[in-house]
């Protein structure tokens, strides 16, 4: 059996995440200062995704699959493959 799977995607967002905290182990110390730590998202951002897996008569089977991310400045990759075997 074969198995084909094709994903595409753009995610549009005006998003800024905004995130502040202090160092637990920093808070009796004079001057404790508060940590920002602030993000933008692209927008808009390009999602692409692709997938094959086969599965043998045997119960063996592998699988690959691809996910990316592009965006003015993102740039993601991430490849992956499994084998399944039963027994």
């Amino acid at each position: 059996m074969l198995w084909r799977e094709l994903i595409a995607g753009v995610e549009f967002s005006t998003k800024q995440w905004e995130i502040e905290g202090r160092f637990a182990a920093a808070e009796n110390l004079p001057g404790n200062p508060a940590l920002h730590l602030t993000e933008a998202i692209d927008s808009p951002l390009y999602r692409v995704g692709a997938g094959l897996e086969l599965n043998g008569v045997n119960g063996v089977g592998m699988s690959v699959r691809y996910n990316g991310a592009f965006g003015e400045t993102v740039k993601q990759n991430a490849v992956s493959a499994s084998l399944k075997v039963r027994f």
